[in-house]
């Protein structure tokens, strides 16, 4: 399988804090497209960032500060994933790294705050990006009680008992099924 693909887009006066973002969600499996490692001098930058950067991105991080809201890069850069996003390619992902006003394209989005805790909020990328949920999972039910209730099903006596009340306290186990009646 291979691993999602993440454009990192930032201002140039960002570069080091787009760049430590870019390597710690590499080492976390994500394949961070980052123009100092992909763009060599002689290439074409439409191409590099639009045809394969931008194209080939399943996920695209906007850091966002003054500066890169008034970047005319980042603009074109954004205006490509939201279209991707509108189309469902592409998860755009606002990321704050410095406080600024946000673009009005980015507002109704949940962004991810780094100013505070630059680890906590790659995890939480990371995350996201990889589809994984701090949702805990949804354990299978108790299996030690047992009621029969003539004519009902397991799971129907079950909840039928339930709905009544008539569990004892300590044990929680049913009352016979005689007392039921």
């Amino acid at each position: 399988m291979n691993e999602p693909k993440a454009f990192v887009s930032h201002s140039h006066s960002d570069k080091p804090t787009a760049e430590r973002l870019a390597r710690e969600l590499r080492n976390q499996g994500i394949d961070a497209w980052f123009d100092k490692w992909e763009i060599r001098p002689g290439d074409s930058l439409i191409q590099k960032v639009f045809e394969e950067g931008l194209k080939e991105c399943s996920a695209f991080l906007v850091l966002l500060s003054p500066r890169s809201v008034a970047s005319n890069w980042v603009k074109h850069e954004l205006d490509v994933a939201m279209v991707k996003r509108l189309d469902g390619a592409a998860r755009v992902i606002p990321v704050m790294v410095e406080q600024c006003e946000i673009p009005e394209a980015l507002r109704p989005l949940l962004w991810v705050d780094i100013t505070q805790d630059f680890d906590a909020g790659v995890r939480r990328i990371a995350d996201t990006v990889l589809g994984r949920s701090e949702k805990p999972p949804v354990r299978p039910q108790p299996s030690g009680i047992r009621v029969s209730v003539p004519g009902l099903t397991q799971h129907a006596a079950m909840m039928a008992v339930f709905l009544s009340g008539y569990l004892d306290s300590p044990g929680g186990r049913p009352r016979a099924s005689t007392d039921l009646a």
